[in-house]
């Protein structure tokens, strides 16, 4: 009994010492300086720190060349390569004021706020500890929160524990080639991107422009993993002598490289010939892309599909074909010539008109499937 007793006292002794001890590692401490003195800052006395400065609040710890410190109100500020670092993410700053009570940090000048590969680049940021939470602000770069991507801004939100950001007032997104010779780059004025899903979303008056192609839309996804972008909004890409445009478009990409896709309602590729000119033309509702290297090597129109081409001078007959089905595939060589045409519907008919070049005489025929190997298929 009297060993019961002499526990309980025990615990009852030592617990305002546990309370003390918890209630001081939530304050700012003062680890170590090379010199401290009392000074009058914005009408407050407060310890002025000079020379390997080190405070400790919790699990932050902070490290600067020279600090003041208010003990009473429980903030600093810290100036001359400050380092705050809290075992997972690091900030770093010309200078910070650091407000122990709110766990807020106000940092200025050559900011970098790190986790691992992320880092997010700005002048000025203020970042909540408990919510590990940031705001950027006037110029923002942040990298490899979606993998190989450079998100630029002037404003951002950057939430940790999501892994989640949006930027704002005039955006564009980098992604330049693991070769370090082609980037494409997508501005717009919002941006929103997810780090688990490896995305970006980037909104309103969408431009996208490589060495290669260029395009515009209202909104564009870009996507790591598998590596594409998905294009909504009145898309247009332009592909070297390539022109396609619908509802929305998917470009697939293996590196930065065009390497097929689809087109979803009121689906049109036009291809122009270099040297005459002359365009040959592809519609439908849905068109499947095959592609290497930004050239079309296959495509498949869908539902009300038509397509005009045109035969070169090089055959025997030169012209121009005027063919529809429900569906009408297309192969072209490595010139970007059409080298083999198949259509087909069921049920139905297709139909086509053939019109030599120089002739007002055009020959029609209808069958239920036609092949070509490069020729006028009538």
């Amino acid at each position: 009994m009297r060993r019961l007793l002499l526990i309980i006292l025990i615990v009852f002794n030592a617990f305002p010492y546990a309370k003390v001890f918890a209630q001081d590692n939530e304050r700012i401490r003062l680890i170590s300086a090379d010199s401290l003195v009392s000074v009058v800052k914005n009408n407050k006395t407060v310890t002025m720190l000079v020379g390997n400065v080190k405070l400790i609040q919790g699990v932050a710890k902070i490290r600067c060349g020279i600090a003041w410190f208010n003990d009473k109100d429980q903030y600093a500020e810290l100036k001359r390569n400050v380092v705050i670092f809290d075992g997972k993410r690091t900030l770093k700053a010309d200078y910070v004021f650091y407000n122990g009570k709110t766990r807020t940090e106000l940092a200025k000048g050559n900011v970098i706020l790190s986790q691992g590969k992320r880092v997010l680049k700005t002048p000025r940021l203020k970042y909540d500890q408990k919510n590990m939470q940031a705001e950027a602000f006037d110029k923002v770069d942040l990298t490899d929160l979606v993998k190989g991507v450079e998100l630029q801004g002037k404003e951002a939100k950057y939430d940790r524990k999501g892994d989640h950001a949006l930027l704002s007032s005039g955006v564009r997104i980098v992604k330049t080639d693991s070769a370090g010779s082609d980037t494409i780059k997508i501005s717009g004025i919002t941006a929103e991107a997810w780090g688990k899903k490896q995305q970006v979303l980037i909104s309103d008056s969408v431009i996208i422009v490589r060495s290669r192609m260029h395009a515009v839309c209202s909104s564009a996804l870009y996507s790591a993993d598998p590596p594409g972008i998905m294009l909504s909004g009145s898309p247009r890409v332009w592909i070297e002598n390539q022109v396609l445009s619908g509802n929305e478009i998917y470009m697939k990409l293996k590196e930065l490289s065009f390497e097929g896709g689809k087109i979803t309602g009121n689906a049109v590729i036009t291809v122009k010939d270099s040297l005459t000119g002359k365009e040959d033309f592809m519609s439908g509702d849905t068109i499947y892309i095959e592609a290497r290297n930004d050239t079309l090597t296959k495509v498949d129109v869908r539902s009300q599909a038509t397509s005009i081409y045109h035969i070169s001078e090089e055959e025997e007959e030169p012209g121009t074909n005027n063919i529809s089905g429900d569906r009408i595939i297309l192969y072209f060589n490595d010139e970007q010539k059409l080298g083999r045409v198949i259509i087909k519907s069921s049920p139905g008919t297709c139909s086509g008109k053939y019109s030599p070049e120089g002739s007002g005489q055009a020959k029609i025929k209808k069958k239920s499937k036609l092949l070509t190997k490069g020729r006028k298929i009538f």
